[in-house]
């Protein structure tokens, strides 16, 4: 019998889904080492992604909570030791403080929290944000 190199359906041990080998390695009986795709488990899938420029309420319509990301976008011009840059921070906030020069010194200011608060168990969520900012809301947490 020839190699399978690709393998649609159950495996030697019961895994069923899309199994894809390199040439010389049968998916069929390839270890999850050896695939070079693996589809076969409930794993976290994004199900919902996009920007908002400021607060917003994004209906999710789910029964249960979701696991959501977001990631700011902060201008990095005025904040010491960086300038003309801007693009996504991650974590939101990132931490960094902005500072300006004022009477020959310099004063920072912390930058404000972009939150996202799941409500209704999932139909919906409240982000608070006063920078662009994207979320990314997934099925479940990654493992």
């Amino acid at each position: 019998m020839s190699d399978r190199n690709i393998v649609m359906g159950v495996r030697h041990n019961a895994d069923c889904g899309l199994f894809v080998a390199p040439p010389g390695i049968d998916a069929y009986f390839a270890t999850d080492d050896q695939l070079r795709l693996n589809i076969s488990s409930k794993i976290s899938q994004l199900v919902l992604f996009g920007w908002v420029g400021g607060p917003a309420a994004i209906g999710l319509g789910f029964s249960r909570s979701p696991f959501v990301i977001i990631t700011s976008r902060e201008p990095m011009y005025d904040i010491v030791g960086i300038s003309g840059l801007e693009g996504a921070i991650r974590p939101s906030p990132s931490g960094l403080k902005r500072g300006t020069d004022q009477d020959g010194g310099i004063t920072f200011k912390p930058m404000t929290k972009a939150t996202a608060t799941i409500v209704d168990n999932g139909s919906w969520m409240a982000i608070q944000t006063d920078r662009p900012t994207n979320y990314a809301v997934y099925n479940q947490p990654f493992t």
